[in-house]
């Protein structure tokens, strides 16, 4: 294990119970939002698994460990991407929070061993990337859909209705409500996946 990883989780003991493990090392690094995010979106990851032929339990892992990359503090996440040899592209410079799934994915495979597809879909639940697989688009719909729906309504109950159609035409409404504000920094795989599924959901 790589020595950063080492110290991240040093006095901290891994059992191999996933909800536990996560759970407990998030609420001990005061993440305890999160925490109960991770809950709610293994849970919905892998009933969406189930409805479109996804394997449930690589959906329910990736779920719980997709925001684990929060317990490395917001003003040290260049410099853990940095030590781990990790790419930084110009908007996660800008805005470091566009970092965590990239540092979630790392954690998951350095710390959890997980299975590369997992990996690969915790590393875009984030922006989501064009040709995206069945996996990665289980994840990335079941993390949005998990947010406050009072305060998300104008596109969670979309997205629900897209679901109806299709994992990528969910994923397509929500990418469509991201692109449509101009004043926030867009991830170039949230650009790509955007450009993507409008061709395959128009």
């Amino acid at each position: 294990m790589h020595k950063i990883l080492t110290n991240l989780i040093d006095g901290f003991k891994i059992t191999g119970e996933i909800e536990k493990d996560v759970c407990s090392l998030l609420r001990e690094r005061e993440c305890n939002e999160i925490a109960d995010h991770t809950i709610k979106v293994a849970s919905g990851a892998s009933k969406i698994a189930l409805d479109y032929g996804v394997n449930a339990e690589s959906a329910y892992i990736a779920g719980m460990l997709h925001d684990i990359g929060n317990i490395v503090p917001y003003d040290k996440r260049i410099h853990f991407c940095n030590e781990h040899g990790i790419e930084i592209k110009e908007e996660e410079k800008l805005n470091p929070t566009l970092l965590h799934p990239k540092i979630s994915s790392s954690i998951a495979r350095g710390i959890f061993s997980v299975e590369e597809d997992i990996c690969n879909a915790i590393e875009c639940h984030s922006t989501l990337k064009a040709n995206a697989d069945k996996l990665d688009l289980v994840l990335f719909v079941a993390d949005k859909l998990s947010w406050d729906s009072i305060h998300n309504k104008d596109f969670i109950d979309e997205m629900m209705e897209g679901l109806d159609v299709s994992l990528e035409c969910a994923a397509f409404i929500y990418l469509r409500h991201m692109c449509s504000h101009k004043n926030i920094v867009l991830h170039p795989r949230t650009i790509e996946a955007y450009s993507y599924l409008e061709g395959i959901c128009k």
